[in-house]
């Protein structure tokens, strides 16, 4: 029986500006090379990665194409959740700041360097 996501791989455009990134808000990756980089969570891996063919010049992120429409991290608790606020307000990165959803669930949406949304979750 299927338990858990052993890991997500995001497809991105520009890796050492990814890397750089994710790095800031996730922590030093834990394995990495000139085509992806993988960090280690409680439950699995999120990776980033070149595409495996040539990318298309310019491409950004559209939840509207079928695929990825946004990821989300689950976080512990509230505190862990302001720190994170506070990691992506120093990056300069457009937020609009921690929301309350779904009346009692928390989250913190933001886009990372190719367009992609990302939410960190608190339930």
């Amino acid at each position: 029986m299927i338990k858990i996501i052993d890991h997500v791989t995001l497809t991105i455009g520009d890796l050492e500006r990814s890397r750089k990134f994710y790095t800031e808000i996730l922590g030093e990756p834990t394995s990495s090379d000139d085509e992806h980089s993988c960090f280690k969570l409680d439950n699995g891996l999120f990776c980033i990665a070149l595409p495996p063919k040539q990318g298309y010049t310019n491409d950004r992120f559209d939840e509207n194409r079928i695929g990825l429409d946004h990821l989300a991290f689950g976080v512990e608790n509230i505190t862990s959740l302001k720190e994170l606020e506070r990691k992506i307000r120093k990056l300069n990165v457009m937020t609009s700041g921690i929301e309350v959803v779904y009346g009692n669930k928390h989250k913190l949406t933001f886009r990372d360097p190719d367009n992609i949304q990302v939410e960190f979750f608190l339930r």
